[in-house]
């Protein structure tokens, strides 16, 4: 880990900079009514990306995902870092009916927002390129959000954003549920993951008038349409919630004859990923029991989308603060079972969605058309993610500015090599910084003590000798079942050495032999428990650092 407390920007930074996105604002919203008054459909967004890349005057950039761009400005030094800001380039399949005098006038439309995202995009850009600002950027246009197959997916894999050194990446989306002047950023899970099913329910046609001479797919198909209602209300943890729901039924061609096969499509949306695989078998279960119960038989396809969308907890708090001192309301909690292929660069490099309220109907309605003040609200959003990034990553951007990374959420092992880069001086930085700092260092070294020791718990589960040592240190630290905390200090010298050797040791097992070691349920609960400390941990360096 480098060490060094995280780079502040300067108020007078954020300052020019907004001023100079006031100054790109007129361009802009003419840019917003062209694009919205001449829409393409996902897949054919090359005019849109062609004027959008006009509009921003720094070159081309690079083609990626077909349709897409990445335009990189000015000149970034090698192994240094640029921030991406991503927009969507694509309009959906809705004929218009909004009033103002550029609305779309054929068979799609940017009722998504898309529009908005793109001029705030280009303003905020623009602003930072002549702004002499710390971190080069990168307009990110992104092609199919809103239909298959995923434009992130695709920019992901053609290595664009490795190329361009992007080590964040910040989106911005109109939301209507929030009021106008809220921003909400929620740490950690903000949208579910979403995979589509369909099914082929094969029976035994007929005439109408013998139904004891048919199997009925279409009785069939409304039983498993019912049936798979199990899965939100039976088979997944309410905490944590599904979305199981038939929204496509076709069958049959006349009143007085019994289809032979009946066809169903529909949506499965989950807040967990490790619950997805277990529920498309599940699925795959109860439409095929059912079928049988009638007499018929079913052809289940799951077809795998989204994963679930996990901002980067670290960005999210400092654009929180951020926006809170521009004069927003923020909200932290604001979570749907919506999707957005986002979340493939949430896999990749720390990233961060923002949603901006906007006046208006809802998302997806063909009179969704938010004022054009919105332009300015999402170029707010989207400067505070920069310059969350460039805080988070440092002035010069390189890899060498990096305080540290985030905790990867979810991931046990990664979680822990994230524990390892923590160093006593690191905490120290970050606790000398806060307002009160000593309770700051007792908070930080409690919850680093709690990981620590919960990792010791697990070794000694497997009889490792290490885990022995360790808790030889910290007898008669005992305070709570299972619990070792410090008196207020951090261990110093050969204890934290043995603090360390436990996370070494353990980061360098494979998976499977740690489960090998420890099968059960004890083990999986000391798991969780690690993964919880860590998550502590976590949450006490965001407080205070």
């Amino acid at each position: 880990m480098r060490s060094g407390l995280p780079v502040n920007i300067p108020d007078q930074l954020a300052e020019r900079l907004r001023d100079a996105i006031e100054l790109e604002l007129p361009a802009a919203i003419a840019l917003r009514h062209r694009l919205h008054a001449d829409p393409r459909p996902s897949g054919y967004e090359g005019d849109t990306a062609e004027a959008v890349v006009n509009a921003l005057g720094a070159g081309p950039g690079v083609v990626t995902a077909g349709t897409g761009r990445a335009v990189l400005f000015g000149n970034r030094e090698p192994n240094t870092a640029s921030v991406a800001l991503r927009a969507e380039l694509d309009a959906l399949p809705i004929v218009e009916l909004s009033d103002v005098a550029w609305r779309a006038s054929g068979s799609h439309m940017h009722a998504c927002g898309h529009d908005v995202h793109l001029a705030a995009l280009v303003a905020v850009a623009r602003a930072i390129a002549r702004s002499d600002a710390p971190v080069p950027v990168t307009a990110l246009l992104q092609p199919r959000e809103e239909g298959a197959p995923s434009g992130a997916r695709d920019v992901v894999a053609s290595g664009v954003l490795a190329a361009l050194g992007v080590r964040a990446v910040v989106g911005a989306h109109v939301q209507p549920r929030l009021p106008a002047g809220t921003a909400a950023i929620t740490l950690g899970l903000v949208n579910a993951s979403v995979d589509e099913f369909e099914l082929l329910v094969t029976g035994r046609g007929g005439h109408v008038g013998y139904p004891h001479t048919v199997a009925d797919p279409v009785l069939a198909l409304a039983a498993i349409v019912v049936n798979l209602q199990q899965i939100a209300a039976r088979r997944v943890d309410p905490v944590a919630g599904a979305v199981c729901i038939v929204t496509e039924v076709q069958a049959g061609s006349a009143t007085n004859v019994v289809a032979g096969q009946a066809r169903a499509r529909g949506t499965l949306r989950l807040m967990r990923d490790e619950d997805r695989p277990r529920m498309a078998t599940a699925l795959t279960e109860i439409a095929t029991h059912t079928a049988l119960a009638h007499g018929c038989t079913v052809a289940v396809r799951v077809v795998d989308g989204e994963p679930a969308l996990v901002n980067d907890r670290d960005l999210a708090a400092r654009v929180t603060d951020l926006l809170a001192a521009a004069g927003y309301a923020t909200v932290s909690d604001f979570r749907s079972f919506g999707a957005d292929d986002f979340s493939y660069y949430c896999r990749t490099v720390p990233s961060l969605m923002i949603f901006v309220g906007a006046d208006g109907v809802g998302l997806h309605d063909a009179r969704f058309v938010p004022p054009d003040s919105t332009v300015r609200a999402v170029a707010d959003a989207l400067l505070a993610g920069y310059l969350a990034a460039c805080a988070r990553f440092g002035a010069g951007g390189g890899p060498q500015a990096e305080r540290r990374k985030a905790m990867p959420t979810g991931d046990l092992w990664a979680a822990m090599e994230y524990a390892l880069q923590l160093t006593r001086s690191d905490l120290k930085g970050i606790a000398a910084r806060s307002g009160d700092p000593e309770r700051a260092w007792r908070e930080i070294t409690r919850a680093s003590w709690d990981a620590g020791a919960v990792a010791g718990m697990l070794l000694l589960t497997m009889h490792n000798p290490i885990a022995h040592q360790v808790a030889d240190a910290r007898r008669g630290e005992e305070r709570g079942p299972g619990r070792w905390v410090p008196e207020g200090q951090w261990p110093e010298g050969s204890d934290m050495a043995r603090f360390r050797e436990v996370f070494l040791h353990l980061t360098s097992l494979e998976p499977n032999d740690l489960d090998g070691a420890v099968a059960g349920t004890d083990a999986e609960r000391l798991r969780r428990g690690l993964m919880d400390a860590l998550e502590r941990l976590e949450t006490q360096l965001f407080r205070f650092g």
